[in-house]
């Protein structure tokens, strides 16, 4: 992809895989290399649809399989994976798969701020465990954390860095 190391805060697709089916392993690392530390990588499919394709032989189950998909997450550097089925307006139901590019905890310089970043880990695992006790779906709960500035861990890592000189301070 001609971007930049750490360029996207969220990769969102649809209906993508079938394309990567045979070079998936080098998509993700792919992926991954353009999203920051932190960013958010979401796959939906609709997997009625997909059935459809694979009966009409268009495509191939293993160019769609979720659980093939999902196996390849974290050999590229994934983490925090999940998989979620929704249903949409007309009682479509679809599968999201999410995933995470974890935060490189060698760039925390600040002890303060490691210690804020990890107890921030820390509530975020009892948050979602909290939440799915209490019957919320795993969408409402990370829409929860997209919205509250507490359990941001771009912000604690981006405040931990070393000052930089950038462009507005030459």
């Amino acid at each position: 992809m001609p971007f930049n190391n750490d360029f996207f805060d969220k990769i969102f697709h649809v209906h993508s895989p079938y394309f990567w089916a045979s070079d998936l392993p080098a998509t993700l690392t792919e992926i991954i290399r353009v999203l920051k530390p932190g960013g958010i990588f979401l796959c939906g499919m609709d997997l009625k649809k997909l059935e459809l394709l694979e009966k009409g032989k268009l495509i191939r189950r293993r160019q769609f399989d979720p659980i093939r998909y999902i196996f390849e997450l974290e050999p590229a550097g994934f983490e925090d994976i999940r998989m979620e089925y929704i249903k949409g307006m007309t009682s479509k139901e679809y599968q999201l798969i999410f995933a995470k590019k974890p935060l490189e905890i060698k760039e925390l310089r600040n002890p303060d701020k490691v210690a804020a970043y990890l107890k921030n880990k820390l509530m975020k695992e009892y948050i979602i465990e909290r939440g799915i006790d209490e019957g919320h779906s795993l969408v409402e709960i990370e829409q929860g954390f997209l919205h509250d500035e507490t359990y941001d861990d771009v912000r604690l890592l981006e405040e931990s860095k070393p000052n930089r000189i950038t462009s507005s301070k030459l």
